[in-house]
């Protein structure tokens, strides 16, 4: 999945819990949790930034480096930032900012599992689960930082793969929340 439906899966999943919590959060809070959950279901990419550092490029040949064999990509990494964050912060925003923390990142793992897979069991398994597994990224060899983007972005709208729609969707959905919020 590309980060906007990322970003979109956080968005609705804070919005799910701020309504549940919404009696006893303020409006700006509500604001700040929607942002938190934003954030969250893209944060698990940040990791490719450690890939690109190991790499030496701004591209991502999964055959070098699998950005979804870090920590950030699995479970356990989610559930305890987000219990971590509840105990330190404490009343009713303290336990919604770690819960949206938490779902937020579970989310992208979540979505990340429908093809390119997660180690859901980690640390005692590094298998990595996916419902519909792929055989390959679409990868290029060699470029600059754009050329790379670009040549992933058209092989990733041009094979229409489960993910694609299910991005659509996401981002469908979570712009109707939005304004109707």
């Amino acid at each position: 999945m590309l980060p906007p439906g990322h970003v979109a899966a956080g968005f609705l999943v804070a919005s799910t819990i701020t309504h549940f919590f919404g009696v006893n959060l303020t409006k700006e809070q509500v604001n700040i949790l929607l942002a938190v959950g934003a954030f969250s279901g893209f944060a698990p990419d940040l990791d490719m930034f450690y890939a690109f550092y190991k790499i030496g490029r701004f591209i991502q040949p999964v055959e070098k480096v699998n950005h979804r064999l870090f920590i950030t990509h699995t479970p356990i990494f989610w559930l305890v930032l987000g219990s971590v964050l509840m105990l330190w912060m404490g009343g009713d925003f303290g336990i919604a900012t770690g819960l949206v923390v938490s779902f937020g990142g579970l989310s992208h793992l979540f979505f990340d599992s429908i093809q390119y897979g997660v180690m859901w069991l980690w640390p005692f398994n590094r298998t990595q689960y996916a419902l519909l597994p792929v055989s390959s990224s679409p990868t290029a060899k060699d470029g600059t930082f754009m050329s790379f983007w670009l040549f992933f972005l058209r092989a990733y709208t041009k094979v229409l793969r489960p993910t694609f729609f299910v991005e659509l969707f996401l981002l469908a959905v979570s712009v109707v929340v939005f304004v109707l919020r």
